[in-house]
């Protein structure tokens, strides 16, 4: 189920991809849920603008259950304050953003650290294709 501020369609700004909102993020719960995928290119921004969206990922990250993301998704948890003493990865525009919230920066195409798998680019893809 995809999940944003508000149901509706969204459409990504490079590739057009359009993606169908199906609930808000103050009509679902954590336990509906069991892992969470935060995406990549400037949806993250945009989401840690957001209280109820920052409140959903701390509360969703506190179960240990899987959190995927890619590219600038770091930065959703950069805003919640999860990244401290973690091992991550993203993309190079927001290295520092990473090391500044505490986390360490490996050059990987994905990286697992305990529940949070990040991905540099869409390599995450065939990391979850192996898992199934």
């Amino acid at each position: 189920m995809h999940i944003g501020v508000k149901k509706g369609i969204v459409k990504g700004v490079h590739t057009g991809l359009k993606v169908k909102v199906e609930k808000s993020v103050g009509d679902v719960s954590v336990s509906d849920f069991d892992a969470l995928f935060i995406p990549g290119g400037y949806s993250p921004d945009q989401l840690r603008s957001h209280d109820e969206v920052v409140v959903f990922v701390k509360q969703f990250a506190s179960t240990g259950k899987p959190i995927f993301f890619i590219c600038h998704g770091a930065q959703l948890l950069i805003t919640a304050d999860l990244l401290k003493g973690r091992k991550v990865t993203g993309w190079k525009s927001i290295i520092q953003d990473i090391e500044n919230a505490g986390a360490e920066y490996l050059d990987q195409e994905v990286v697992e650290d305990g529940n949070f798998i990040s991905s540099r680019y869409p390599q995450i893809f065939r990391y979850l294709l192996k898992l199934h």
